[in-house]
């Protein structure tokens, strides 16, 4: 398997953020320079960010085929290990192909030459800074993944924290310059693309504190294994509920208008609702339905279920695209068994401009605090980022039913002018 950089882009608040582990295991091979082979301490990173460890005696074409993402460690601060680089156009290809490459490196100098496509940078040994990382780009896996939140503190203060750094104005445009000395101009941390793949190269000498009690280790190095392991993607940007619907009931049980942040939406003709403590919320709904407004949640569509209470937002449930999407002839469906799903269990699209229909389960996580005091709607809404917006509104109280569920349903009409 390699990885599609698309196909594996990330929610910025749900996939791995926060803690969460990925849908799904990459291989990531590990290799250590000065061993000629995997280094024992460079496993729970990779096992702490989801994916499954495989270790790497030769970095040749044969080994990498067995894996998606090469995490490589060089220890030795005056060269680099002579059968990796030996093995440089086995790694570039693999690569080229769609593999991931992650390199900490003491030596620093000179690692042009062992990075791919990598000619007109500007990557220098040097201690001045040694002592200081800063974050330059908070929106990646690297400051916020797996193993936790990195600030401008978190690795400061190691001896030492970098062994150098690359000149900014060394690295392609489009590089990702994630973490630097204190001079932002000084990267520490950088990724890039190469053909279908992507390489990650730091100057930290995460060899040094692997297996240690510090936040390199704890917090950094599986993030850094999360980042290259997701093919280094940038977040999709999470699609969040609007703080109000387009309308909502006042205090005297009238219907109002609501300001601005509004989302208008399109009220399905039919729907049902079902909820019980322990089970969740099960939503279903009918009416009309274009495929062009599902997008393409297989690869980049992002989509939320938003709970309103008289009219005001009070939980979303964000279900991140690519992992556990599928899309049939007959329908589009997540199944939160394989993918990112923040309580949604099953989201099931059947799109017609005639009879659409749908449903989304959920898990209890996502049960809204349904308080005594007199409300007057309960309402679901669904939507994502290339045009879908659908709206069912219930009236509170809720009925329950014999097995002691809260329902409510409503079938209408729409009056021909």
């Amino acid at each position: 398997m390699r990885f599609n950089r698309k196909v594996l882009a990330l929610t910025g608040t749900a996939l791995l953020m926060g803690g969460q582990l990925p849908a799904y295991a990459a291989n990531v091979g590990y290799y250590d320079m000065d061993l000629g082979e995997g280094n024992a301490n460079q496993v729970e990173p990779i096992t702490t960010a989801g994916h499954t460890a495989v270790n790497i005696t030769d970095p040749t074409t044969a080994q990498l085929a067995a894996v998606d993402v090469l995490f490589v460690q060089n220890p030795d601060n005056g060269a680099f290990g002579a059968e990796y680089v030996s093995r440089l156009a086995d790694i570039q290809a693999f690569v080229s192909a769609g593999g991931g490459l992650i390199i900490h490196d003491r030596y620093v100098e000179d690692a042009e030459s062992i990075l791919p496509d990598s000619e007109g940078f500007d990557i220098i040994r040097g201690f001045g800074n040694g002592t200081q990382i800063d974050v330059l780009n908070d929106t990646t896996l690297v400051t916020n993944g797996p193993g936790g939140v990195i600030d401008d503190t978190s690795l400061d203060g190691g001896n030492s924290s970098n062994h150098g750094f690359a000149v900014t104005g060394s690295l392609p445009l489009d590089a990702a310059r994630i973490l630097s000395t204190s001079d932002p101009d000084q990267i520490v941390t950088f990724s890039y693309g190469h053909g279908a793949g992507c390489v990650v190269y730091s100057s930290i000498p995460l060899d040094f504190y692997l297996g240690g009690d510090n936040p390199f280790d704890a917090i950094y190095a599986p993030n850094v294994v999360a980042y290259g392991a997701a093919g280094c993607a940038e977040p999709i940007p999470a699609i969040t509920c609007p703080e109000y619907q387009d309308g909502g009931y006042g205090g005297d049980g009238d219907f109002v208008a609501l300001d601005a942040p509004a989302q208008r939406c399109n009220w399905v003709p039919q729907a049902k609702i079902n909820i019980k403590e322990g089970s969740g919320i099960g939503f279903e709904w009918r009416g009309s339905l274009s495929e062009e407004v599902l997008g393409t949640p297989t690869e980049d569509t992002s989509h939320v279920m938003c709970i309103y209470r008289d009219g005001m937002l009070v939980s979303q449930h964000q279900v991140a695209p690519g992992a556990g999407w599928k899309e049939g002839n007959a329908e589009t469906r997540f199944n939160g068994k394989y993918g990112d799903s923040d309580g949604v269990e099953d989201m099931i699209f059947q799109a017609s401009l005639d009879d659409a229909k749908g449903e989304v389960e959920t898990d209890d996580s996502v049960l809204p605090e349904l308080p005594a005091m007199p409300s007057y709607s309960f309402s679901v809404q669904l939507m994502n980022d290339a045009g879908l917006c659908l709206t069912a509104d219930f009236p509170l109280p809720l009925d329950r039913d014999s097995g002691g569920r809260l329902v409510s349903e409503y079938s209408y009409s729409y009056d021909e002018e």
